[in-house]
């Protein structure tokens, strides 16, 4: 934390991050509710629930206890330690940036269209 700035300044810098975290989320579910169901809108409903869980999941920590509580360690590959919310998120994003690449990318581009008149 800055050292230099007063606590008030701090709380209420977390406390505007957890509101714009809500709000994000609020957006999202309200943009899956409008997603057809195509294949492509099935896909990026599963990601965006993924996403939206793992932000619930971190939000509540970050509310309840004030930091985010990591647990998950594999001494094996030395990798840093996580949650299951961070899970979430990370699958989340990978499978919507798959569906991406893969479906919405991978469409043809409609042509475009000379909208002006040559008289």
């Amino acid at each position: 934390m800055c050292r230099h700035c007063p606590r008030h300044h701090i709380d209420t810098i977390i406390v505007i991050s957890q509101n714009l975290t809500g709000i994000i989320i609020l957006g999202m579910i309200y943009y899956m509710t409008k997603l057809p169901k195509t294949k492509g809108g099935i896909w990026t409903k599963v990601a965006f629930t993924m996403i939206i869980s793992g932000a619930i999941g971190n939000l509540i920590d970050r509310v309840s206890l004030g930091y985010v509580r990591d647990f998950l360690y594999f001494i094996l590959i030395d990798f840093p330690i996580f949650n299951f919310a961070d899970v979430f998120l990370t699958v989340g994003v990978i499978c919507y940036i798959i569906y991406l690449v893969f479906y919405e990318y991978s469409k043809p581009k409609k042509e475009m269209v000379d909208v002006t008149e040559d008289e």
